[in-house]
């Protein structure tokens, strides 16, 4: 079921889904190639993959939307730094209003 519901979000959201085994790393967005990457294992864990998911599913909003471009471009560590926290949370709101739009609590 949970291989289902994550093709048809990946579908729903034009992005890639791609689980790889990398130590210390959770999850990451590549707009590049329009791939959220995951660490292997959460596939173990539903929730918490689901919620991880909607996270990076939020920062490709960031990105399609130019919102909050210092902490997703920019090479400057102190710009980066000011607006790491405001983006993270952000994207974190940006992720519960998805989950609920979708039935998730």
């Amino acid at each position: 079921m949970l291989e289902k519901l994550l093709h048809l979000l990946t579908n729903h959201y034009d992005v890639k889904l791609v689980f790889k085994n990398a130590e210390g790393e959770l999850a990451h967005y590549d707009d590049n190639t329009k791939t959220i990457y995951a660490n292997e294992t959460f596939k173990e864990n539903e929730k918490e993959l689901i919620a991880i998911v909607f996270h990076e599913l939020g920062h490709k909003y960031c990105f399609d939307n130019n919102i909050f471009y210092h902490y997703h471009y920019e090479k400057n560590v102190r710009l980066f730094k000011l607006t790491a926290l405001k983006a993270e949370r952000y994207v974190d709101r940006w992720a519960k209003k998805e989950l609920e739009k979708h039935g998730f609590d």
